[in-house]
C-alpha cells in the first residue's frame, strides 16, 4: 500500500526491510543491500511502461518506428529509468526525452501522458517493490539461509 500510494521505491525502503525480515524471514546480510540497491537501480516496470508508451502514441500519431529507432529508444530508455523508481513523477521527464528520439512531437502528447502519469507510475512502483523482495528471497533460498548455523 505504501508503494501505490507514495509511488516511490525509496520511500518504501523501511516497510519492505521490516517486512522481508519479519514476514519472509529474509536476513539483514541481504536486505541490506537488495532492498535499497534495487529501490535505486530496479527499472524493470518504468522501463517497459515507457517502451509501451512510446509505442502506443506513436502509433496515435500515425508515426512509423524503425526496428533501429525501437532499439536506440530501448537503450535510452534503461538508461534514463535507472533513477526514475525513486522519484515520484520521475518518468515524465525521463518520458519527454525519449519523444524526440523517437520522431514524437512531444508538445502534442506530454499533456495526455501526465494525466496518466500517476496511475501507471503507482502500478509500475508496486511492481518494482515486489521484484526487490523477490530478488532478495532468491538470494536467501540461494545462498541456503534457511540452515541454522
Amino acid at each position: 500500500m505504501n508503494a501505490f500510494g507514495t509511488c516511490s521505491s525509496s520511500a518504501t525502503i523501511p516497510i519492505s526491510l521490516k517486512c522481508a525480515s519479519e514476514k519472509i524471514g529474509i536476513p539483514e546480510e541481504i536486505t541490506s543491500l537488495t532492498l535499497p540497491l534495487g529501490a535505486t537501480i530496479n527499472m524493470d516496470a518504468v522501463s517497459i511502461l515507457m517502451s509501451f508508451m512510446i509505442t502506443f502514441f506513436a502509433t496515435a500519431l500515425g508515426i512509423d518506428l524503425s526496428i533501429g529507432t525501437m532499439v536506440t529508444v530501448l537503450a535510452c530508455n534503461v538508461l534514463l529509468s535507472i533513477g526514475t523508481p525513486s522519484v515520484p513523477g520521475g518518468a515524465i521527464a525521463a518520458f519527454a526525452a525519449l519523444c524526440p528520439i523517437a520522431g514524437i512531437p512531444t508538445n502534442q502528447i506530454l499533456g495526455v501522458y501526465i494525466s496518466v502519469n500517476t496511475l501507471c507510475d503507482m502500478g509500475a512502483t508496486c511492481v518494482n517493490v515486489i521484484g526487490d523482495l523477490a530478488c532478495s528471497t532468491v538470494l536467501k533460498q540461494t545462498l541456503h539461509f534457511d540452515k541454522k548455523k
